[in-house]
């Protein structure tokens, strides 16, 4: 599909994993945009229905810049961005990264392993050894908050989403976002929910 696959190391902060589902109301201008010019982006009315608002911004002049991630399936897919800059309501520039039929695209999005479970494999094929994994609290019904299990200096954030894995597709998995217990980096990590690769 076009969007390099990759694993994070050395990253000071992490963003948020979970923006609002429903922040795509507070922005009419792009929805409006994106239904407008869906034909000629080559995209697909479900491609355009489902995404949140990453961040926005507006500087000193009103313009508003605004970033949005695809979803499918209620969950966000990796790299699938877009971003605008909206004055005066109307959207006056765009970049596209979102993918083109993205639902045709996507296996079902009910996980073979637990987000426990993920994180348990994770650990396994990057050499530190996971104790007591369990779920410390559900943010929502694909987010969830995991012990530090030995491995990290705090709790660990699993997300269920769908990463692009050129030349095999949409892969349904869990992005863990581990804050090292040995020096000062966060790992952001991806693992293949039903086979239990690192992605």
């Amino acid at each position: 599909m076009g969007v390099t696959t990759r694993i994070f190391f050395g990253i000071a902060t992490v963003l948020s994993l979970a923006p609002s589902a429903h922040a795509q109301t507070q922005e009419p201008a792009v929805q409006s945009w994106l239904k407008d010019h869906q034909t000629a982006l080559g995209l697909t009315p479900a491609d355009v229905a489902q995404w949140s608002v990453t961040s926005a911004s507006s500087d000193k002049n009103g313009t508003r810049y605004v970033y949005i991630q695809q979803h499918v399936n209620g969950l966000p897919v990796q790299g699938a961005v877009a971003n605008f800059a909206v004055r005066h309501g109307r959207v006056v520039t765009f970049g596209n990264r979102l993918i083109k039929d993205v639902a045709a695209h996507a296996p079902c999005a009910t996980p073979g392993l637990r987000a426990a479970d993920a994180l348990k494999q994770a650990a396994k094929q990057l050499g530190p050894t996971a104790t007591t994994v369990r779920v410390t609290k559900t943010i929502d019904a694909t987010t969830f908050e995991l012990t530090p299990s030995g491995i990290a200096s705090g709790p660990i954030r699993a997300q269920l989403v769908y990463e692009p894995v050129v030349g095999e597709g949409l892969k349904l998995a869990w992005k863990l976002a581990i804050r090292s217990n040995t020096t000062v980096h966060w790992w952001v990590v991806v693992v293949d929910a039903t086979t239990g690769r690192i992605i």
